[in-house]
């Protein structure tokens, strides 16, 4: 058959097994009226920006159409408290070339074209897969096998449920590794430079990934190709790369140096994370070898679920021996191999995501491998001798006992997985029993029965993961809803055209303000300003739940202030509202009357060295009295004035705790302790933990569920990462603790919560512990702050404000008067990328408060002009120019010489 029409019939028989693959898995959601998106990352991170990013496109294009100009917004206040859009929400839509699909939709119609685009994803991997596999010369029908079992692997599902913008990584893998085979080829890197220009521009993170399996890849494949003149071909191969891959990074610029820039300003960029390098719990390996199969998806990220077929072919490939060129290469044996140490030692982890924590997300290149595995044995599985088969069938069992014995027969999605091997078994031994084939027709009937039971693997194993966790799915046509019924929604109705930023009780979906277009004070995105993690982190937030995710300002008047947070939606009646809140005709709707503008001032000032020597409750006294600057100007150093007291405590009753000195011993989880003090009226009361210490109690053989009746129990139970303290007060609020050895533990022990401000004096708390263990601390007190001098240090930094505020499209400017020395502090976090005039001159911006900018002031009247230019765009736009012109004269030049030469 012709290659041409070979590749044809392939993806068009690819595409019909496809949809009928994917309508087994997707069932479970079709009849239950679910949508794809599912309730944790992907509603509070994903749908929210694909919503944004809808329309911003739709918005720019209507723009342009209307003034014949485009104006392309590069900061947003909708993003968290104020954040570059391009970067910001690079991974979640701005950097994936198919996003730009969203334009044909409206952002009401976002659910839909988002289950498009997931759909969509997972086909292009196994497209992506099948060419590759046709290219390395493989069987049709087994190319296509290895596809399904590529597209729909355990990473695939889980990744398309959870971040389908990991699945992008499994697109661009194939087409990194082609690229690779065209220059070992000696032909020309065009695929291998897209490709990394491509990766570079939607997802730097899988860059680095795809970068470090293309190095593995290419050195197995240089041994495996080269015999003769290693040393000179694997420099001259390494230039090729090399160049290809630096030409690609180049072209990529525009995109890729903004994000890169802000990448080493990221709040996630710094782990405190501590763990053992060399081996994982004995939980993770009982977990990762039954899984195997299975749909579950265990710790780490280290999502197998493989089919059945594809085990088999594992096996196959260390026990068959070498009878022809087709037979499995040693290659493969070595990189199965390589790459199942990979996955059993922490440290691979850590390394390929960047010396960041642990995980395993690189396992899409293990997948790769093994659907590739899979392409190549199952044609050798049509022509089983024997002895092969034999063997084959001896390992499936031993792998069906241990999974057995090591889950009880407990687990419903194992016992299925397990079924299913069987099933193939049955298919093997048929094949051993009945003998080789002798006509073609017979091997061609086989080959069949073998990709039909392998849509049916990838169909079954799916079904499975998305029916255990439908319930997780957000209703079809309710997406949106989801979001945006909520307290904010109450803001919506507001006629207010100062600038300002929002806060509410019971907000429970992160940035929902992308989709109800308010500025808010909470956010959750991987690329998250450093600045506002430490700012948070050093005032002991409870609310900063990791260093890139955060939802409120803790109910504090003082940092609602400082953020310029006018507006407060809470249903009425409620007792969790800021100090200095009034309500409005609005139903629902509170205002600040305290609230400070976009620009206020300070008259004194203390430096970061010694801002960083308070405590929690003292740095926020400061930040009302004084500015923080790195280092002291014109202005006065300040004297701050500490009012916060601590209230003695007792400890009036314990439920489930024993008290052993300065420990306590959790019994059991949902064990409470209840605090009784007297504490302060007209105050805010805290509850201060310095450098807590959680233990956990010993895991033991824990009982999974009663089945037949009969205990099944887990011989290997993992030991929990994080622990909740539920702290019921005038306010409730919630401590989240994580230990060192949990992926995201950022060194944060000590916690400053608020319970509330009252009129009159609180008397107690109760605390409950979500789990059992071991509890101490350093110190654990009650504290008060009275609100005495609040409005008056209020008045002092309203005493002169940026006034005449005009928003544009990143441009901010307003006029201020002052009669004495003073430091404009503007509520904006700060960025290179923001530039101010003053009267017309250009002058530097300070970082004040840790978090914000600041221009220092003396007497007089000023007009003040701020821009901003999202920091490395127009520098890497010159670069990616460049480097396109250079790489289009190039082709232009090879080109014509290859025209004189075939003349």
């Amino acid at each position: 058959m012709d290659p041409a029409k070979k590749r044809r019939y392939a993806f068009l028989l690819y595409f019909c097994l496809f949809i009928i693959a994917g309508g087994i898995i997707y069932t479970p959601l079709l009849l239950h009226h679910k949508s794809l998106i599912y309730s944790g990352d992907a509603l509070q991170q994903h749908y929210p920006a694909a919503a944004y990013f809808c329309d911003y496109l739709r918005c720019a294009i209507r723009d342009f159409l209307q003034t014949g100009s485009l104006h392309l917004p590069e900061w947003d206040f909708q993003i968290g408290v104020g954040s570059d859009v391009l970067t910001t929400l690079n991974y979640y839509a701005f950097g994936d070339p198919l996003n730009l699909l969203y334009v044909f939709v409206r952002p009401a119609q976002t659910e839909y074209m988002y289950a498009f685009l997931t759909v969509l994803r997972l086909f292009l991997a196994g497209a992506g897969f099948l060419f590759y596999a046709l290219f390395r010369k493989q069987r049709c029908f087994s190319s296509i096998a290895g596809a399904l079992c590529y597209a729909f692997c355990g990473f695939a599902l889980t990744a398309a449920a959870y971040h389908p913008f990991f699945v992008n990584a499994m697109i661009y893998l194939p087409l990194f590794l082609l690229g690779l085979e065209k220059i070992f080829a000696g032909k020309r890197p065009h695929l291998f430079i897209f490709s990394v220009c491509v990766s570079a521009v939607s997802n730097f993170y899988f860059l680095f990934v795809l970068t470090l399996l293309s190095m593995l890849y290419a050195l197995f494949r240089f041994f495996q190709m080269y015999h003769t003149h290693r040393i000179r071909s694997f420099a001259l191969l390494t230039l090729k790369c090399g160049a290809g891959y630096v030409t690609g990074l180049l072209l990529s610029a525009a995109i890729f140096l903004p994000v890169l820039i802000a990448f080493f300003n990221n709040g996630r960029f710094s782990s405190g994370y501590t763990h053992s390098m060399l081996a994982y719990s004995l939980h993770y390996y009982a977990e990762l070898f039954s899984n195997f199969l299975s749909s579950n998806t265990p710790s780490y990220w280290s999502a197998t679920g493989y089919t059945p077929l594809s085990f088999l072919c594992i096996i196959l490939l260390f026990c068959m021996r070498k009878r022809n060129m087709r037979a499995p290469s040693l290659s493969l044996r070595l990189g199965f191999l390589l790459l199942s140490i990979f996955l059993c030692i922490p440290l691979f982890g850590y390394i390929f995501n960047g010396m960041g924590y642990v995980t395993n997300r690189w396992i899409f290149g293990y997948s790769f491998l093994i659907a590739y595995i899979t392409a190549q044995m199952l044609p050798e599985m049509v022509v089983l001798s024997k002895k092969e088969g034999v063997l084959t069938l001896f390992c499936a069992s031993v792998y069906t006992l241990v999974c057995l014995l090591l889950t009880g027969g407990a687990d419903k999605r194992i016992n299925l997985a397990l079924i299913i091997l069987a099933g193939c078994c049955g298919f093997v031994l048929l094949f051993v029993v009945l003998g080789k084939p002798r006509a073609r027709s017979t091997a061609f009937i086989r080959s069949t029965c073998l990709l039909l039971l392998v849509c049916i693997c990838v169909g079954g194993n799916g079904f499975a993961r998305y029916r255990a966790f439908q319930n997780g799915f957000i209703d079809s046509s309710k997406v949106t809803s989801k979001i945006t019924d909520s307290p904010l929604k109450a803001l919506k109705a507001l006629e207010d055209d100062s600038f300002y930023r929002v806060g509410a009780s019971g907000v429970s979906v992160y940035n929902s303000s992308l989709t109800l277009h308010l500025n808010d004070t909470s956010s959750y995105f991987s690329l998250t300003d450093g600045n506002l993690t430490s700012l948070l982190k050093g005032l002991e937030l409870n609310t900063l739940n990791a260093p890139v995710q955060f939802i409120g300002l803790d109910r504090r008047a003082a940092l609602y202030s400082l953020f310029s947070t006018k507006y407060y939606a809470a249903p009425a009646g409620s007792k969790a509202v800021p100090y200095g809140y009034r309500e409005t005709e609005t139903k629902g709707v509170l205002e600040n009357q305290n609230a400070l503008p976009i620009g206020y001032t300070y008259r004194s000032c203390m430096t970061t060295g010694q801002y960083e020597g308070l405590n929690a409750l003292e740095k926020q006294q400061a930040l009302l009295q004084c500015a923080v600057v790195d280092s002291p100007g014109t202005l006065p150093n300040a004297s701050p004035v500490f009012d916060a007291k601590s209230v003695p405590y007792e400890i009036v009753e314990m439920k489930g705790i024993e008290q052993d000195g300065d420990r306590f011993a959790i019994k059991y989880g949902g064990a409470q302790m209840t605090l009784r003090f007297s504490g302060l009226p007209d105050a805010e009361t805290y509850l201060k933990i310095d450098n807590m210490q959680f233990q956990f109690a010993e895991p033991k053989q824990k009982i999974i569920r009663k089945a037949n009746g009969k205990r099944l129990v887990n011989p290997f139970p993992s030991t929990p990462q994080s622990l909740a303290l539920y702290v019921k007060a005038f306010n409730n609020t919630t401590i989240q603790y994580f230990t060192p050895s949990y992926n995201f533990y950022f060194g944060r022990d000590d916690f400053l919560a608020n319970l509330g401000y009252s009129a009159q004096a609180q008397k107690e708390c109760t605390i409950t512990f979500s789990a059992a263990g071991s509890f101490s601390c350093d110190r654990l007190e009650i504290l008060c702050q009275p609100m005495t001098h609040f409005s008056e240090n209020i008045r002092s930094l309203k005493e002169n404000v940026l006034e005449n505020v005009q928003m544009g499209t990143d441009q901010i400017t307003g006029s201020i008067s002052v009669q004495e020395n003073r430091l404009l502090c503007l509520s904006i976090p700060y960025s290179t990328g923001w530039h101010a005039k003053v009267n017309g001159k250009d002058v530097p911006l300070e970082r004040v408060n840790t978090l914000f900018m600041g221009i220092p002031l003396e007497p007089g009247t000023y007009t003040i002009e701020l821009t901003y230019q999202t920091p490395g765009l127009r520098a890497g736009l010159l670069v990616s120019a460049a480097t396109l012109v250079g790489y289009g004269m190039v082709f232009l030049l090879l080109r014509i010489r290859k025209k004189q030469k075939s003349d």
